[in-house]
């Protein structure tokens, strides 16, 4: 279906990141409930989804926001 197909392209957007692979790409997705809050969140909060570690939340983080956060 085509929600399945963008579920798909986010997901798979997100294990472009060094350390996420497609399990801990679905646990952000599903503890943000998407991309967008994902991307707004602070590194603290991403660092409390199960199964993510504090260098992948700071990976994910630096990802949206750039390693000095002026991305």
């Amino acid at each position: 279906t085509e929600t399945a197909k963008r579920k798909s392209i986010k997901t798979s957007s997100l294990t472009e990141i060094h350390g996420i692979g497609p399990k801990k790409a679905k646990a952000l997705l599903t503890h943000f409930g998407g991309l967008a809050a994902l991307k707004a969140a602070e590194r603290r909060d991403i660092e409390a989804v199960k199964g993510i570690s504090l260098a992948d939340a700071a990976s994910v983080w630096n990802h949206f926001h750039g390693e000095d956060g002026k991305a």
